[in-house]
């Protein structure tokens, strides 16, 4: 649950790592305002994703770092 407004203040808030998985973030219950309209969400994926999406894994420095996507 993530409630109104929750982040109201974070005026910088653009990016969003969530340590679960798309399916996951859909069961919370967000609501209005909650987050800012914009923010892009990223789920964990220890291992490269072989599909599209918003990823992220930490480094070999424990460092969170988003996938990019294979050219």
């Amino acid at each position: 649950f993530i409630g109104e407004s929750a982040f109201e203040e974070c005026t910088e808030l653009r990016y969003v790592y969530y340590t679960g998985t798309a399916e996951d973030w859909a069961t919370i219950e967000i609501e209005d305002f909650a987050l800012p309209d914009d923010a892009v969400i990223y789920y964990f994926s220890e291992e490269e994703p072989q599909s599209a999406g918003n990823y992220w894994h930490y480094d070999g420095n424990g460092n969170p770092v988003v996938w990019q996507a294979a050219n």
